[in-house]
């Protein structure tokens, strides 16, 4: 075989050592082979977080933000960046370590991988709100031309009702409406005593807020609900 730095492995086998060492070489040399494209082994975390990127739309050279939220030892993909199936394999991640998806809003930087995943590997749980996976599944049936009922038939789905906990392996998950161009979420989880937070994509002014609830745009329940 050749093509492993322009050397074969041929080479290192003398025609006139004895079979057995022959034999004993060719093993050596497949030992280092496989070792050297075996991917890492992973541990995932009880409740912990592994960035598949972390960069943004408009940037030709880096991935856009993802990120797998571990639960249990199992995976929670938020806003899986495009060809993240490859990352997750070269890091050692097995495909049937993730379990579902968060898809916090329709963006294209943030939902193509998704549209990825549920195609492809192993069935996983979507959670996002009514309004947003209606969009999601509207969005990619025009764009793929398959049809609705294929799209929602290649997952799970799982409704986040804002201002009602999802409970979710083992976790609870508090979402809530961020402030963007489009519905938007982004969420509390707790495990154990342990939480984190994911903003998803934020306005984050209170100044711009300020202004929007005093011309009329935001009411004083929603102003002070994205103030805190």
């Amino acid at each position: 075989v050749d093509g492993f730095g322009g050397h074969s492995i041929l080479d290192d086998v003398d025609p006139n050592k004895p079979e057995s060492e022959k034999e004993k070489l060719s093993t050596m040399q497949s030992i280092k082979i496989e070792a050297a494209l075996s991917p890492p082994s992973f541990h995932p975390p009880s409740f912990g977080v592994t960035v598949l990127g972390n960069s943004h739309g408009f940037d030709k050279s880096g991935s856009v933000s993802g990120y797998v939220l571990w639960i249990n030892g199992r995976g929670v993909m938020i806003d899986p960046p495009p060809y993240s199936s490859a990352t997750l394999e070269r890091e050692g991640i097995r495909p049937r370590m993730i379990v579902g998806i968060i898809l916090t809003h329709c963006h294209a930087d943030h939902d193509a991988g998704a549209f990825q995943k549920v195609l492809t590997g192993s069935p996983v749980v979507v959670i996002t709100t009514p309004t947003i996976y209606k969009s999601f599944i509207r969005k990619y049936a025009a764009l793929s031309a398959l049809s609705p009922a294929l799209l929602r038939h290649s997952h799970r789905y799982k409704k986040a009702i804002i201002g009602e906990p999802l409970r979710f392996q083992g976790a609870t998950f508090h979402f809530i409406y961020t402030l963007h161009t489009i519905p938007c979420v982004g969420f509390r989880v707790e495990w154990r005593g342990r939480s984190m937070v994911f903003t998803g994509d934020h306005f984050n002014s209170p100044v711009g807020i300020n202004k929007l609830e005093e011309t009329g745009v935001l009411s004083k329940g929603r102003a002070d609900d994205l103030r805190n």
